[in-house]
């Protein structure tokens, strides 16, 4: 920090001296302000003197320039360029220089750019001339999703930055479209970063870098990840140990592969939309994920061998990679208390769940009732990594009623709206943990896993007068509106139809629409959820002005309205007839 930087930081308050040590600049007449020109000179921590700047001419040359109103800026001295050809600007002797262009030229509009604009000025100015080159304009956009809005809301404040030009930052207060006002020339590289993130979360940046074209860009996705709010205290206590192993053909860990599993199986990783983010917030709080991390430990396999290959033999090789676990460490390794483990090889092989929910493993000669998981260095991330888990706490994949082949038995993955159904559901970007994330999980799910706020559903049983129920998203818990209605046959204490409304933001803005959902509920059957179909043009979406009626003719849902403002959609559930 040069001296009259320390000088300008007095001024405000900051501690500072040209030593090092920590007097109040800000609090002593001693230390008067140094006017532009000038710098400070301390013969003591709290004795300075002003005293003129030696300066320089820096020098260089404009080309391209047909426009007006050009700006150059280097450390405080500006100056204005009307013509192409030579340039000169103040700087600093024996100190750092960056020229940079302030203000780009109008009438015509024109990208202005630095080049060899950095160095240190001496005596005899600048070793190599920089030049000033101007252009055609380009600019620098994208899409903006998951921003909480409001009037209240936190704003995203965005960056753009690109060698020889003064940054530019912007304010974002919605979803959508945006673009950096900063114009940029053809074959500039520019990097665009979040600058301020929302205090409800945590935004990520895809496509963040490059060069200009010759075209605009507008490919820059900004992903928020809003998180939800927690209705409850957590009671659903998942611990896992996640033990990682190094395969025997090859035991190089990849770098990185430690912070990413740290951080998006871990506590280390909370508010950034990881794993335990995201069980947090579909169950509102109640799903606490714990993980406790271990290894690397030498496997005995590459995951290609005869009886180890394959998603039927995943629990052999979480035994095998437990077994690798030297005795020195075994005996601080709980696995009586935990829910489940979860493998992370070195490498990408064939990785998701053993089975559903729990069962016998055993390791180093013992057993134990647990889960199963195996992952791989590209595994993490919640489209997939959420599905997977979410088999180890007992969810099947879910399904629609239709016949309809999508990968699996006839209607199994066809639920697009719910994580259970694997990588065929609506997804969204998410840069922090790519590729993608989302969605989140129906009601069905929500009361499998207990984790359904019971005082917030209407039931309505079938035969009864029809009732009008406003839901509430399951993105937007707060409030006391329902987020589910409940339909039940007469003398049932089941639900055995489930309604509710899933709106595009949260884990579910890879949505294309806003919309109602109805699902069967068999409960104590494998599978137990069942998209209820229709025949729009995006399956099993239930929109305004819509009805769905059941099989047997007994029982209507008619959608009055949907409120994305307000996050919220009418039904009316009552007899056909």
């Amino acid at each position: 920090m040069n001296a009259r930087r320390l000088v300008v930081a007095a001024v405000v308050g900051f501690l500072a001296t040209a030593s090092g040590s920590s007097p109040d600049w800000g609090q002593t007449p001693l230390h008067p302000f140094c006017p532009h020109g000038t710098h400070a000179v301390c013969s003591t921590p709290t004795t300075c003197t002003c005293v003129a700047d030696q300066l320089v001419l820096l020098t260089g040359n404009v080309v391209g320039l047909s426009g007006k109103g050009l700006t150059l800026v280097n450390e405080g001295y500006g100056i204005g360029v009307s013509a192409n050809g030579p340039v000169t600007i103040l700087a600093r002797v024996n100190e750092e220089y960056g020229v940079e262009v302030s203000t780009d030229p109008t009438d015509p509009l024109q990208a202005c750019y630095v080049d060899n604009g950095y160095g240190t000025a001496t005596a005899s100015g600048n070793s190599q001339p920089f030049t000033v080159i101007c252009g055609t304009p380009y600019t620098v956009g994208g899409t903006i999703t998951g921003l909480v809005s409001g009037s209240s809301a936190p704003y995203l404040m965005l960056s753009l930055s690109s060698r020889g030009v003064t940054g530019s930052v912007q304010t974002e207060k919605q979803n959508g479209p945006y673009t950096f006002p900063m114009p940029l020339a053809n074959g500039r590289s520019y990097q665009v970063g979040v600058a301020s993130d929302p205090n409800r979360g945590s935004c990520g940046i895809a496509n963040g870098s490059g060069t200009i074209a010759g075209s605009n860009v507008t490919d820059v996705l900004v992903s928020c990840w809003p998180g939800y709010p927690h209705l409850a205290q957590p009671s659903v206590f998942r611990s896992w140990i996640v033990l990682k192993c190094a395969l025997s053909d090859d035991r190089t860990v990849p770098s990185g592969l430690d912070d990413l599993i740290g951080n998006f199986l871990g506590t280390g990783g909370v508010g950034t939309g990881n794993l335990v983010d995201y069980y947090g917030d579909i169950s509102y709080g109640a799903i606490q994920i714990q993980s406790r991390i271990y290894g690397w430990y030498p496997a005995s396999f590459t995951g290609k061998e005869n009886g180890l290959a394959g998603a039927t033999n995943r629990y052999k090789r979480v035994q095998l990679c437990a077994d690798a676990i030297p005795r020195s460490d075994f005996g601080s390794i709980d696995f009586s208390d935990a829910w489940g483990i979860i493998i992370v090889t070195n490498h990408a092989q064939d990785g998701g769940a053993c089975y559903d929910g729990q069962s016998s493993l055993t390791i180093q000669g013992s057993s134990y009732n647990l889960a199963c998981v195996v992952f791989d260095s590209l595994s993490m991330y919640t489209a997939f990594a959420a599905h997977e888990i979410g088999h180890g706490l007992g969810m099947p994949h879910s399904y629609d009623n239709t016949q309809n082949t999508c990968g699996g038995a006839p209607g199994e993955y066809c639920d697009n709206w719910d994580i259970m159904s694997a990588l065929n559901t609506y997804q969204f970007a998410w840069s922090t943990y790519p590729p993608n994330a989302g969605p989140g999980v129906d009601v069905p799910n929500l009361l499998f896993l207990g984790v359904f706020p019971t005082d917030r559903s209407t039931i309505y049983n079938i035969g009864n007068s029809p009732q009008t129920v406003t839901l509430t998203a399951l993105s937007h818990p707060s409030g006391s509106n329902p987020l589910a209605v409940l339909i039940r046959p007469p003398g049932s204490p089941s639900p055995f139809y489930t309604v509710e409304y899933r709106q595009t933001d949260g884990w579910d803005q890879g949505m294309p629409v806003s919309t109602v959902l109805i699902h069967q509920y068999k409960l104590g059957s494998t599978p137990y959820s069942y998209l209820q179909e229709n025949n729009a043009r995006i399956r099993g979406s239930w929109l305004q002005n819509t009805f769905w009626t059941d099989p047997s003719n007994s029982v209507k849902v008619y959608v009055n309205s949907i409120n994305t403002s307000g996050g919220t959609a009418s039904v009316t559930v009552g007899p056909t007839k």
